[in-house]
């Protein structure tokens, strides 16, 4: 939980310098929250995957794909690939989710 805390405020921070808006920070501190919750368990607090889930912070792949894409990725899972699907979450925190890990991705 501590690395999650410390990853939560360095991208906050980072972003803080970049000038990022008001409400791109609110929603990057959500989906850092989530993240930590739903996500960090089988792709580490970092994005830097697990046994359990790849590396999507730097994986080439996910870097790669639109955020539509990986916002219907987040929403409906991988069947068949151990990816469980969140719609649960609502609009908000998969695009929330999805904004945070384009953060991991500029750090990796």
């Amino acid at each position: 939980m501590k690395r999650a805390r410390f990853a939560l405020a360095v991208a906050v921070s980072a972003l803080v310098c970049a000038g990022i808006s008001g409400y791109a920070q609110v929603q990057v501190e959500l989906g850092a929250r989530q993240f930590a919750v739903t996500c960090a368990g089988c792709h580490g607090a970092d994005g830097s995957g697990s046994l359990k889930g790849p590396a999507i912070g730097s994986l080439a792949k996910t870097v790669a794909r639109s955020d539509d894409e990986l916002i219907r990725i987040v929403r409906d899972g991988v069947p068949g690939k151990g990816m469980p699907p969140a719609k649960a979450l609502g609009d908000e925190k998969v695009a929330a989710l999805v904004r945070y890990l384009r953060v991991l991705q500029l750090r990796a």
